[in-house]
């Protein structure tokens, strides 16, 4: 495309059709088998992360975190932040 023809376009404009590069991988690994111990620790993660978030949000606040995670914000129903 010259410069002319950019002059033309709208920046704000999308493409007609874009490219999809599909699901990205969760981890680039040398073997199957480190891929997949990656995999299950990442799950257990997530599963500690959830089960401290859902304690938190109940209102035990002294609920760990596993390391490298971050607390949930706390929001009301009204959507303003609580006070604690």
């Amino acid at each position: 495309m010259g410069a002319a023809a950019q002059y033309k376009v709208d920046p704000r404009d999308r493409p007609a059709n874009p490219k999809s590069s599909g699901p990205q991988p969760l981890c680039h690994a040398s073997s199957r088998e480190v891929r997949l111990e990656y995999a299950k620790e990442w799950r257990e993660i997530l599963r500690a992360h959830r089960e401290a978030s859902i304690d938190y949000r109940m209102g035990y606040w002294e609920r760990e975190f596993p390391e490298g995670t971050f607390r949930p914000p706390l929001t009301s129903p009204y959507g303003s932040k609580l006070r604690l």
